[in-house]
C-alpha cells in the first residue's frame, strides 16, 4: 500500500483511475487507486510487485483533478520505504549556549544530518535531552540532508538556514548534557555524551559558538570527534560543518575485561561503543567451565560498551572462569572484534593492606596530559577493585577526597598492573605503554599537587591500604624538568614509606609505565651481611641500573646501623644512616647523589657499615661497588 497526498481534495472519479499514476523501477501502475474515506486529500495505491527496503522509486501522477476538473500537471516524486539503523541519522552539531549570539538567532538548537542516500521520516522518534523526550512529528529528512530542532519561538528564524522542526520548552544545558536519538521502537540511532570540554576553546565556550562533528561517518568517537564551529557565524545550523574532514575510526574494537555482578551475572566490557545487535546476541559467547549464557544480555544504551550476561547456574569459589567471543561482534562503524577474544573472571578473595598497592604517580602532567596513579597486584590472590578508592590526607591526618578506581568492578588477578586517570587516551597517546588497555578512565580522582603531597589507596570506609608521601626531591637531580616524569616504585616489597624505593622512570619509556612494569624495577635478590645490586649502576635515567640497591642481613634484632659512602681516595660522598634502628635484614637504595644532591663522579666507592646492639653485638662490612657513566 502505497499513500498519495494532495494539497487540496481532489475528484474521487479521477482519482480512481490508475492510469494516472506509474511507478518505476517495474513496478509500473498500480492496480487500483482508492480514495480515502473521510480524507479527500488522501488516495490509497495498491501495487502489483512490492516495494523493496532501501531502494529509491520514483512515483509519477498526472491528469488527477481536483473538485472543479482541474487536471495537474505531471509530477514525479521520490520515495523508499527504509527502516533507519542505528547512525543513518546522526546528531551532527549541537548549540547549547547561544549568548551572546554571533551571528545566528539566540536560541539552542541541535542539528540531524542524514548519512544515506535515502529521504527518512522521522515520524514517532524522539529527541531525548537528559531526562527529557521530545517526540518528532511527521517530518523527512533528504538524503545527505539536514534537519534543525529548536523551540517554537525559534522556528520561523531558522527556516532561512534549513528544514527545521520545532517543539515547545527546547532547551540543552550549557555545560552538557547527554543526548540521544531514538526510533519509535526506543532504539538508539544516535547519541552524543556533550559536555563543554567539547568546544576545545574556552573562548568559545562562554556562547555563541555551536560544537561541530568532525566527520559524520564516524558518530562514536566521542570528543575526539567533535569541536567548536569555525564559521564565522557560529555555526552551520542546515548545512556543511565547518570542521567537517575526514576522521575515521581504523581501530579495531578489544575485550577489556569481565567481573562478577552476583553469582549469576557477569559483566563484560569492550573497549569502545558496540552495535547492539551483536553484543546482545546471546548465541556470541561461550563461558567455560560447563557454563552458559541463558536468555537475552542486557546492554547498557546508548553506547552498548559493557553488557550484562546472564548464567545458567552459579559460579563456584575458587574456580577462573573464562567468556570468549564466538562470533563476529562490531563496534557501532562496523569494525569487528577478533573472534575467539577472551576475559577471565572469578569469584574475589578478601583485600588486606599490603595485597594491591600504589606502584607509580604522575603528579607533575605534561599540558594536555592529566595525573595518573598505577597499582599492582603483589599478593596471590584475585582482587576485586569495585570498593577501592583513591584519596589524600586532609590537615587533621584523615583519608579525604575519596573517588572509588572502578565503582563497577575490576578484577586484578597476581602480578597484574592498572594504571587510572581522568584522561586514558591523553596518558595513552603520550606515553604509548605496551599495555594500554591497563590504563583505565577514573572519575573524580583526588587532585595531587606538583611540589609534594599524598597519595591514600583505601577502602571505601577509609582503611588505608597503601600510602606514599611523595616531594619533588624525590625526582633525579639531573632532570632539568620533572615535568611529565613519574615516580616509580624500585621494588614493591619494600615499603611506600621508604623515599629511597623511588625513583625517576627513565627517559627511555619517556619518563612513564602507566600499566605496565616499572623502568626502575629492582628486585632485592638477598645475601649474607652487605651486598650490592648491580655491583655496576650508572645514575644517568636511562632504565638500566639506575640506582644500587643496598642490603643488609644480619643474624640478630636490635640493631643500630650507621652506613656511609666513601670513594677510593676515602672522601666522604654520603651518609646513608645514621644510628638508624634497622631490622635483621632489608634493603635500602641509592640513587648516586652526594650530600649536595648531585649526582658523585664515576668510580670505585666503598660502603662502610658499622651495625652494633645494646646484648654487645657489633660488625664492621666494607662493600665496593662502581659508579659508571656514559662518554
Amino acid at each position: 500500500m502505497l499513500d498519495v497526498y494532495f494539497d487540496e481534495f481532489v475528484s474521487s472519479a479521477s482519482a480512481s483511475m490508475t492510469s494516472h499514476y506509474s511507478i518505476d523501477v517495474g513496478i509500473g501502475n498500480p492496480i487500483a487507486a482508492t480514495p480515502d474515506g473521510t480524507d479527500a486529500t488522501l488516495v490509497h495505491l495498491s501495487l502489483g510487485s512490492p516495494i523493496i527496503d532501501g531502494i529509491m522509486y520514483n512515483l509519477t501522477v498526472f491528469d488527477v483533478e481536483d473538485l472543479s476538473g482541474n487536471p495537474m500537471a505531471s509530477q514525479t516524486i521520490p520515495f523508499a520505504h527504509y527502516e533507519p539503523h542505528a547512525f543513518d541519522v546522526v546528531i551532527n552539531e549541537i548549540m547549547a549556549d547561544p549568548t551572546p549570539a554571533v551571528m545566528l538567532p539566540e536560541y539552542e538548537y541541535v542539528e540531524l544530518y542524514n548519512t544515506t542516500s535515502l529521504p527518512i521520516n522521522l515520524q514517532g522518534f524522539v529527541l531525548r535531552i537528559g531526562t527529557t523526550d521530545k517526540i518528532i512529528g511527521d517530518v523527512t529528512i533528504d538524503p545527505h540532508g539536514y534537519l534543525i530542532l529548536c523551540d517554537d519561538a525559534a522556528q520561523s528564524l531558522f527556516e532561512a538556514y534549513g528544514n527545521t522542526h520545532s517543539f515547545s520548552s527546547f532547551s540543552v544545558s550549557n555545560t552538557g548534557v547527554n543526548i540521544s536519538l531514538l526510533n519509535s521502537l526506543g532504539s538508539v540511532i544516535s547519541f552524543a555524551e556533550f559536555t563543554d570540554d567539547w568546544y576545545n576553546s574556552s573562548f568559545k565556550a562562554d556562547g555563541g559558538w555551536s560544537v561541530e562533528q568532525i566527520d559524520p561517518l564516524n558518530p562514536c568517537l566521542g570528543k575526539y570527534n567533535w569541536t567548536a564551529s569555525d564559521d564565522n557565524k557560529g555555526g552551520t545550523p542546515g548545512a556543511l560543518n565547518s570542521v567537517n574532514a575526514v576522521n575515521s575510526d581504523v581501530v579495531d574494537p578489544e575485550l577489556l575485561r569481565a567481573a562478577l555482578e552476583n553469582s549469576s551475572t557477569v559483566r563484560i566490557w569492550f573497549s569502545e561503543p558496540m552495535d547492539s545487535s551483536s553484543v546482545l546476541n546471546p548465541a556470541n559467547y561461550s563461558i567455560s567451565n560447563g557454563l552458559s549464557v541463558f536468555g537475552v544480555p542486557t546492554g547498557f544504551a546508548p553506547q552498548y560498551q559493557s553488557v550484562l550476561l546472564y548464567l545458567d547456574q552459579p559460579v563456584q569459589s575458587g574456580v577462573i572462569y573464562t567468556v570468549t567471543i564466538t562470533d563476529t561482534l562490531t563496534d557501532c562503524v562496523g569494525n569487528p572484534l577478533p573472534v575467539s577474544s577472551s576475559a577471565r573472571f572469578a569469584i574475589a578473595d578478601s583485600l588486606e593492606a599490603g595485597d594491591v598497592v600504589i606502584n607509580e604517580v604522575l603528579y607533575d602532567p605534561v599540558t594536555g596530559v592529566d595525573d595518573y596513579v598505577e597499582l599492582i597486584n603483589r599478593s596471590e590472590k584475585i582482587i576485586d577493585l569495585r570498593y577501592v578508592t583513591l584519596a589524600t590526607l586532609n590537615d587533621s591526618l584523615q583519608v579525604d577526597d575519596q573517588a572509588y578506581v572502578a565503582p563497577y568492578g575490576y578484577l586484578l588477578f597476581p602480578g597484574e598492573y592498572i594504571a587510572f586517570t581522568e584522561m586514558p587516551v591523553e596518558v595513552i597517546n603520550y606515553y604509548n605503554p605496551i599495555a594500554p588497555n591497563q590504563v583505565m578512565e577514573m572519575s573524580g580522582m583526588p587532585s595531587y599537587t606538583n611540589e609534594s603531597g599524598i597519595v591514600v589507596l583505601a577502602t571505601a570506609a577509609g582503611s588505608i591500604l597503601d600510602m606514599l608521601e611523595y616531594n619533588a626531591d624525590m625526582q633525579d637531580p639531573i632532570l632539568e624538568s620533572v615535568d611529565g616524569v613519574s615516580l616509580e616504585r624500585i621494588d614493591y616489597d619494600r615499603p611506600a614509606s621508604d623515599s629511597t624505593n623511588w625513583h625517576s622512570a627513565a627517559s627511555t619509556v619517556n619518563y612513564g609505565t602507566p600499566g605496565y612494569k616499572n623502568s626502575q624495577y629492582s628486585k632485592y635478590e638477598g645475601g649474607s651481611n652487605i651486598t650490592v645490586s648491580p655491583e655496576t649502576f650508572s645514575p644517568d635515567n636511562d632504565g638500566y641500573n639506575d640506582v644500587l640497591n643496598i642490603a643488609w642481613q644480619f643474624g640478630h634484632s636490635g640493631i643500630i646501623c650507621n652506613m656511609k659512602i666513601f670513594d677510593s681516595n676515602g672522601r666522604f660522598v654520603k651518609n646513608i644512616m645514621e644510628n638508624a634502628p634497622i631490622g635483621p635484614e632489608g634493603v635500602i637504595t641509592w640513587d648516586g647523589r652526594n650530600e649536595d644532591g648531585q649526582t658523585a663522579p664515576i668510580g670505585i666507592y666503598i660502603i662502610y657499615t658499622d651495625v652494633f646492639s645494646s646484648d654487645g653485638f657489633t660488625d664492621k662490612v666494607k662493600t665496593v661497588f662502581v659508579l659508571a657513566g656514559k662518554f
